[in-house]
């Protein structure tokens, strides 16, 4: 039996999974500033170690997993189909998301060792977790998802389990203090290390030392996050971190004295305790770690009611979402609710972060070309506005492909999933976010309406002044219209003309008939007339 089959037989106390939502950039500029091909993206990826997954519907876990969600988010979260064939093949336009993991060898581990001062003694805690599964999506929107996930087998304290979630999570320092000692924030946010163990995959210790690895204009993050990436996809591509110095964690642990205790009420007010509890505010804002942070008073309160899914207290279990969290606190071992929020509620993880991710992206991409608007000048404003016309064309595209396949106001036909998603949308405020995004892009589109107006308004003014221009040669040169009449009515014979011109000068005028003597005043006059005439046109103008 391996090392995986035997934890398998102990007894789950917490999972934990740890999701790095981050964007993609290339490090070297595109011409025009074209985003990442998705394909040479998912390349890097296979080439830097990771194996790409196509989804099957063969066990009975995949089959639950897969139709509790509505078809249209199925299509966005679980890609049936051979992606890599299908980039090959130049035939992945509908191509929404792709699935990828890393091989994980038995007794893998990540080790936490945190350094805290407690009573003015220093202290030490190491904490071993089971690497259970180490997995990647990537979305068409350029944005990517790693999730680690850790099984507990050996911490059942609360506060160990505040501590795994605390600093489990930090990828880089929060803040460096003026001193620039890293202690200071190891004794409060940061782990001392993080020990990732995973075989011949990757074996890295991160110590957050020194200082200076992190005094870059570029995001430094703990270098097992770049391990794990890989070397083809980092030495192509930028990720930027979405939430800030730590990772979404989505939590399940077993507490059945705690949640006995949340579940009493208190006798003067009817109030559930996890209304008013301390440790269920910890526990949703995993914040417990560190001392006077916590909200108090009435504002906590609001905090729990306005963070906590209730539904199910009476049975025993409570879940917290955030920002950056979905939490749950059971009084039970029953491994449906477990396999749930490792399935179910992670893939409504999943969703909710690429959706962030994505306004998040799309909100930048609109600030750069606000810029660029912003730095136009009368000498390349032509130029600019080209450039910039097709930025927010293409910018509009992606949006409108966004919100089609990847924003979804339900992911479910099932009750809870549906209370849960819309609490996890409201406190996330994706709906607000959304909508300012919207009228961002909104007002590009009519910044680009607006100067091919002016452009053709423009144009429409040079093209009547031509005309115009063109009207009054056109009155200039009727007199000789006239005159070139005139000849068309045969009063001249050509070779009569030639002969009369070639005589001594002003002898032509004693002979020939009257019209042959005043040609040549006739002609003059014309000349003198239409240089008057387009001298005072122009003076005019």
């Amino acid at each position: 039996m391996d090392s995986h089959q035997g934890e398998e037989n102990k007894r789950i106390i917490s999972q934990h999974i740890f999701m790095f939502p981050f964007r993609i950039s290339p490090i070297k500029e595109t011409i025009n500033n074209e985003k990442p091909s998705m394909r040479e993206i998912v390349q890097s990826i296979i080439e830097g170690g990771w194996e790409y997954k196509p989804y099957k519907i063969d066990t009975c876990a995949h089959y639950s997993e897969y139709y509790y969600f509505h078809e249209y988010v199925r299509k966005a979260i679980f890609e049936l189909r051979d992606c890599y064939k299908l980039f090959e093949q130049d035939k992945a336009t509908d191509v929404i998301s792709c699935y990828f993991e890393r091989f994980v060898p038995n007794n893998s581990i990540v080790r936490i060792s945190i350094k805290r001062k407690d009573k003015g003694n220093q202290i030490y805690f190491d904490y071993d977790l089971t690497i259970h599964h180490i997995s990647l999506r990537l979305f068409s929107t350029n944005i990517g998802v790693l999730t680690i996930e850790l099984y507990n087998y050996n911490y059942p304290l609360f506060q160990d389990i505040m501590y795994i979630n605390e600093y489990a999570r930090r990828v880089y320092p929060q803040f460096l203090p003026d001193n620039c000692d890293i202690g200071v924030v190891k004794s409060a946010l940061l782990a001392d290390k993080i020990e990732f163990k995973c075989g011949s995959i990757i074996d890295s210790v991160e110590n957050f030392y020194p200082h200076t690895k992190f005094l870059n204009v570029e995001l430094t993050v703990a270098d097992y996050i770049t391990e794990l990436l890989g070397k083809p996809f980092t030495k192509e591509y930028k990720f930027i971190p979405i939430i800030d110095d730590r990772m979404f964690t989505v939590c399940w642990y077993v507490n059945a004295d705690l949640i006995k205790k949340l579940q009493q009420k208190v006798d003067h007010t009817g109030k559930y305790k996890y209304e008013v509890s301390d440790d269920w505010y910890s526990f949703v804002f995993i914040d417990s770690s560190v001392k006077g942070v916590s909200a108090g008073g009435k504002m906590k309160e609001d905090l729990i009611n306005r963070f906590t899914y209730s539904r199910w207290i009476h049975e025993g279990t409570l879940f917290g979402i955030t920002r950056y969290s979905l939490m749950c606190l059971t009084n039970s071992t029953f491994e449906v609710l477990r396999h749930h929020m490792e399935r179910m509620y992670y893939q409504m993880a999943i969703i909710l972060l690429a959706q962030r991710a994505s306004i998040l992206k799309f909100s930048d991409d609109v600030s750069k070309i606000s810029g660029k608007i912003e730095s136009m000048t009368d000498k390349n404003e032509q130029e600019k506005f080209e450039q910039i016309a097709d930025d927010v064309k293409k910018l509009h595209s992606s949006f409108i492909h966004f919100v089609n396949r990847l924003w979804f106001t339900e992911i479910t036909p099932q009750e809870q999933g549906i209370e849960m998603y819309n609490m996890a949308v409201e406190n996330m405020g994706l709906k607000e976010q959304l909508d300012e995004l919207r009228l961002e892009i909104k007002e590009l589109y009519e910044f680009v309406e607006m100067q091919y107006e002016k452009e053709k308004a423009e144009e429409d003014r040079k093209m009547n002044k031509r005309l115009e221009r063109l009207n009054k040669i056109a009155m200039v040169f009727l007199p000789i219209t006239v005159v070139a009449s005139l000849f068309g009515m045969n009063l001249f014979d050509v070779d009569d003309i030639l002969r009369f011109y070639s005589l001594v000068p002003f002898e032509f005028l004693r002979m020939g008939s009257f019209w042959q003597r005043a040609l040549p005043f006739i002609i003059l006059t014309i000349v003198l007339y239409s240089c008057v005439v387009l001298w005072y046109l122009r003076k005019k103008e």
